[in-house]
C-alpha cells in the first residue's frame, strides 16, 4: 500500500479471502473477522477484473448457451442454412489451390473416401486469400447466394465493399440496404455474408478441430455441440451464435457423414416436398 504497488490475483484468491473472513466470523474471532471483512469490502471498490484476449473470449461467436424450452426455427430459415452450405461448397473448391499456392500456410488432409477435406490454417496469408477468393466468386455470380446478374457495376462494387471491408461509409450501407426491394432473402444474405466473411465467423469454424472442439452428440438433436475433450461432446451446452452453430453442423455432417437412419429420413423428407427432383438437384 505504501509503495503503491499492484497485486495480480485470480478470482479464486479473492473468493478464498472472502470465505476465510466469513469463516473467522463463524468461529467467533470477531477482531480478525472485522478486519478481514473490512479489507474485502475495500478490495471490492478498488480491484478491477482484467481478461486476457477479451475480444475473443467475450465475442458472441464463441459464446456457449444452455438452452431450455420449446425449440423454434432460426431467423432467416431456410436461407441461412443454404447460404452456409453454398459458402462451404465454394471453400471446398479453393482448398487445394490454396495448399499449392501457400504450402507453408495451410495443411490439407484428404480423407480416403473423399468428401470435404480436413483443413488446418497455419498462417494469416492463406486465410486472407480464401476470403478474397470467396468474395470474388460471389461478385462474379458463381453462386446463387446473391443474384448479382441483375445489378449494375456500382451496385456490385457496393456489395463487394460491404462483404469485404471492415469499415464502410454510411452511404454504402444505405445503398446496400435499398438493393433487391422485391427479394428480402437476397438482402438478408448480404448482411449474413458480411458477418460470415468480414467478422470471420467462417474462418472461426474452419479453424476448429472436428471431434475435438465440436461435433455431433449421438443422443441429442442433430446440431453440432461443443466438445469438452476429444470424442466427448457436451451434454447440455450449445453454440450461442446461430451462424456458428449452423456452420459447425454442416461441417460435422460433411466430415462424419450420414448414418443409414439419417439418410432414410432425408429421402423421406425429400419425397414429401412439392417438387422432389428439383429439390434434389438443389
Amino acid at each position: 500500500m505504501s509503495s503503491a504497488g499492484v497485486i495480480v490475483a485470480l478470482p479464486e484468491h479473492m473468493m478464498s479471502f472472502q470465505l476465510s473472513g466469513l469463516q473467522t466470523l463463524v468461529d467467533n474471532k470477531l477482531p480478525e473477522a472485522r478486519r478481514m471483512i473490512k479489507i474485502h469490502d475495500w478490495m471490492q471498490t478498488v480491484c478491477r477484473d482484467v481478461l486476457d484476449e477479451c475480444d475473443y473470449t467475450l465475442a458472441p461467436r464463441t459464446q456457449l448457451i444452455y438452452p431450455s424450452g420449446t425449440q423454434c426455427t432460426v431467423d432467416g430459415h431456410p436461407h441461412r442454412w443454404q447460404t452456409a452450405e453454398k459458402l462451404l461448397e465454394l471453400v471446398s473448391g479453393h482448398i487445394w489451390g490454396l495448399w499449392q499456392r501457400y504450402p507453408g500456410s495451410i495443411e490439407v488432409i484428404q480423407r480416403p473416401k473423399g468428401g470435404f477435406p480436413i483443413v488446418y490454417f497455419l498462417r494469416k496469408d492463406a486465410e486472407e486469400a480464401l476470403l478474397s477468393y470467396l468474395v470474388r466468386d460471389i461478385i462474379d455470380g458463381r453462386t446463387s447466394v446473391i443474384p448479382v446478374q441483375g445489378c449494375c457495376r456500382s451496385e456490385i462494387m457496393d456489395i463487394k465493399t460491404f462483404i469485404s471491408e471492415v469499415s464502410i461509409s454510411p452511404k454504402t450501407v444505405k445503398r446496400v440496404s435499398s438493393l433487391f426491394p422485391d427479394n428480402s432473402a437476397a438482402r438478408q444474405n448480404i448482411y449474413l455474408l458480411r458477418g460470415l466473411l468480414v467478422h470471420r465467423i467462417l474462418l472461426l469454424t474452419l479453424k476448429k478441430r472436428w471431434n475435438v472442439q465440436y461435433g455431433l452428440h449421438p443422443l441429442r438433436d442433430p446440431i453440432a455441440v461443443p466438445f469438452i475433450a476429444k470424442g466427448v461432446p457436451s451434454e447440455q451446452a450449445e453454440w450461442g451464435h446461430p451462424d456458428v452453430a449452423i456452420l459447425f453442423t454442416c461441417l460435422a455432417f460433411y466430415l462424419s457423414g450420414l448414418e443409414l437412419s439419417q439418410m432414410r429420413q432425408c429421402l423421406d423428407d425429400l419425397m414429401k416436398s412439392s417438387d422432389p427432383s428439383t429439390v434434389y438437384e438443389q
